[in-house]
């Protein structure tokens, strides 16, 4: 961790609202049920990787390959409950999860959240409406010469690939759910 030194030693960090964020995170169970739901044999938890695009999401969102350098001016003991280092954020995992996430279904794990909330938050479920915000990624690979763009649909379900001079992939991840209850 890279943080500035305070009085004495100390490190100081602006953690803002993300303790808040994990603690509702927490209470969902996210990293546990992540963990049940998107099989993986690397050092890194995808619940762990999962709640970190989270943090990084709702902190004005660094790009995917920029979350190590993120979470080196972050307290990620604080924030992860267990000692972590900010490598465990590189892009190599990173792009590893969400290939993992993909695979899993997104509808899936966004189904699985959302009952969670329903169950934990004691939402009344008589009138229910789901509003959901998304997170695209895309760009050219690196040996990549063409910077043809292509067009995404935020909420497009499968990620598209252009195939020609170069590739260009387009992945889409629901983040966000906010649950509106009429009764």
């Amino acid at each position: 961790m890279n943080a500035p030194a305070g009085p004495q030693g100390i490190e100081v960090f602006a953690v803002k609202h993300l303790p808040i964020v994990r603690a509702y995170t927490d209470k969902l169970g996210v990293v546990e049920l992540l963990n049940q739901l998107v099989p993986s044999e690397m050092e890194v938890e995808p619940g762990v990787l999962f709640l970190g695009m989270i943090l990084d999401t709702l902190s004005g969102r660094s790009p995917l390959y920029r979350l190590e350098e993120f979470f080196e001016t972050q307290d990620l003991e604080l924030l992860f409950g267990k000692p972590l280092e900010a490598k465990s954020f590189n892009d190599d995992h990173v792009g590893r999860f969400l290939e993992q996430l993909y695979e899993t279904g997104t509808r899936k794990i966004f189904t699985a959240i959302a009952q969670r909330a329903v169950e934990r938050f004691e939402v009344l479920c008589r009138h229910v409406h789901f509003d959901t915000t998304s997170r695209s990624v895309f760009g050219l690979y690196v040996n990549q010469t063409d910077q043809a763009e292509q067009a995404h649909h935020p909420k497009q379900v499968q990620p598209t690939e252009q195939v020609g001079k170069g590739s260009q992939r387009c992945l889409s991840l629901t983040v966000i759910v906010r649950i509106i209850v009429r009764i």
